[in-house]
């Protein structure tokens, strides 16, 4: 696990509990609003995420077990062609498929 982060001028450094140390030239962090690997210079108001998802069980699906499959639907390629998007505020933009067994499948979408 990650318990430090460190930055210079060309590269950063990452030190985890178990004595390992990684460097890097970008590092994301991804631990969410709450990250203490974060320093900010004035206040700010966090995001929030809302999805919905579901576990399947299903006769069967196309998924391949060892792989997540993102889906992201993006409609700038429709113009503003009125009848093409008409509904795309309805719908949402974002969704993805993740297999556990032939039979089960976690799909999870984020409206707009």
């Amino acid at each position: 696990m990650v318990w430090k982060v460190k930055h210079e001028e060309f590269e950063s450094s990452i030190a985890c509990d178990d004595g390992i140390e990684l460097r890097a030239s970008l590092v994301v962090d991804a631990s969410g609003f709450a990250s203490t690997f974060t320093e900010y210079d004035k206040p700010r108001n966090n995001g929030y995420q809302i999805a919905h998802g579901i576990l399947a069980e299903v006769d069967h699906h196309p998924f391949d077990l060892d792989k997540m499959v993102l889906m992201d639907w993006r409609d700038s390629h429709m113009g503003n062609e009125p009848c093409l998007r008409a509904n795309n505020s309805k719908v949402s933009t974002f969704l993805y498929a993740m297999p556990f067994y032939s039979k089960f499948v976690f799909l999870k979408r984020l409206p707009w």
